[in-house]
């Protein structure tokens, strides 16, 4: 036996008994602190994903709740008002009557118009946003087909309408309103206040064509193509497709961000106007690299 191997061994000296002790309790305490530490990173991070989940859903409830009173407003007029021919000046009185009385009920509502099937303007109440009635035709004209509320053009005003039918189902008019973007925004904003999470994180609402319409972060961008498109880290679906979806994601700012998206089945009228709701804040990058560090330093100790 070498004379190496004569030192290093244990049985032949209580001093080298103590040092293989020690190195290998030192093994030992390296190994549970990185277990600790992942143990601990995990139980974090789905702390994080729960509250996140918990606290869109109560976002998206609030906002839904507040949009379907303003849509079921509107779709009252089909019990209250017969649609109107251009030879019927008591109905277009009546019509005209009950869209001063709904502006009146939802203060809300800047504008709000009826218009036949056509997009054509039958009557109103109120100062519309829209410059010409060319442009309140065309925005009017999209929500034939179903229920639809986006930001309109060139301005800082959001368009609601649905279409109003008659007893067999029947298109026979168009209901619509203009409400300030300041109005849903204050929604979002007072409920994201509530909420027990970080303060970095963001609340948006974003339309059927990807166009932000509410961040109560403040940011200006109009859209999110690249995080529309972008897959997800490590393999996760992109939460903007993915209702319930918690993934990190890198946004048009090329920073990590945590995004989570409420689910469409809890929220009828979210899901009738085309719209999602979500949270994003910022991933903790800075403090898992920081832990990696520690776990190195340990395993070198």
């Amino acid at each position: 036996m070498s004379r190496f191997v004569q030192v290093l061994d244990p049985a032949r000296s209580l001093t080298t008994a103590v040092g293989w002790l020690a190195a290998t309790l030192s093994l030992a305490i390296a190994a549970l602190t990185v277990w600790v530490s992942n143990f601990a990173d995990h139980n974090m991070l789905s702390a994080r994903d729960a509250v996140l989940s918990s606290s869109v859903k109560t976002l998206a409830v609030e906002l839904d709740r507040a949009l379907s009173s303003k849509l079921l407003a509107l779709e009252s007029l089909a019990s209250t008002v017969p649609p109107p021919s251009s030879a019927d000046a008591t109905a277009h009185s009546a019509l005209s009557k009950s869209l001063v009385d709904l502006r009146a009920a939802h203060p809300e509502l800047a504008w709000t118009g009826f218009a036949d099937t056509g997009g054509r303007l039958v009557a109103q109440a109120g100062r519309s946003a829209m410059s010409s009635r060319a442009d309140e035709t065309q925005w009017m004209q999209r929500c034939v087909q179903g229920a639809w509320f986006a930001e309109l053009p060139q301005s800082h005003v959001l368009g609601l309408c649905s279409p109003i039918v008659d007893g067999q189902g029947r298109p026979v008019g168009l209901a619509a309103a203009q409400l300030p973007q300041g109005w849903l925004a204050a929604i979002a904003q007072r409920v994201r206040d509530r909420l027990d999470v970080d303060r970095r994180a963001r609340a948006l609402v974003v339309d059927d064509r990807q166009h932000v319409l509410v961040d109560t972060g403040g940011n200006a961008a109009p859209s999110l193509p690249g995080a529309a498109s972008a897959p997800s880290e490590g393999g996760a679906a992109n939460p903007f497709w993915t209702p319930g979806q918690v993934a990190v994601q890198r946004l048009d700012d090329d920073k990590r961000h945590v995004v989570v998206r409420a689910r469409d089945d809890d929220n009828p009228t979210l899901r009738r106007l085309g719209l999602q709701v979500l949270l994003v804040q910022p991933a903790e990058e800075p403090f898992w690299r920081g832990g990696v560090n520690q776990r190195q330093i340990a395993w070198m100790s």
